[in-house]
């Protein structure tokens, strides 16, 4: 709900689903350059591609998880938190990646 108020808010015109991908995709887009940037003085081939893993440190719910896996394809994704209810939630919602206490 929170993300789909601050969407309305910045993308007029356009229906609320929409407006929420446009914000996700652009976060993702910051995602992804801030890494190539990190990373962009080393040699390794691999490196161009993309990380290979991904930690998510208080990944709540998942949602985290998931966009920032959606930013690298192929990327092995792991959520951690604290809370066993968002954690079901998370296990639930994206069985694809890893989810732990």
């Amino acid at each position: 709900a929170a993300t789909q108020s601050m969407c309305l808010g910045y993308y007029d015109g356009l229906t609320w689903q929409d407006a929420q991908e446009m914000f996700r995709g652009a976060a993702r887009e910051v995602i992804a350059e801030t890494w190539f940037a990190a990373h962009s003085a080393g040699t390794d081939a691999q490196l161009s591609e993309g990380p290979r893993t991904l930690l998510d440190i208080g990944c709540s719910g998942g949602f985290s998880t998931q966009e920032m896996a959606k930013t690298f394809p192929g990327v092995q994704a792991t959520g951690v938190d604290l809370s066993p209810y968002y954690l079901s939630v998370a296990k639930f919602l994206y069985p694809q990646h890893r989810f732990m206490h």
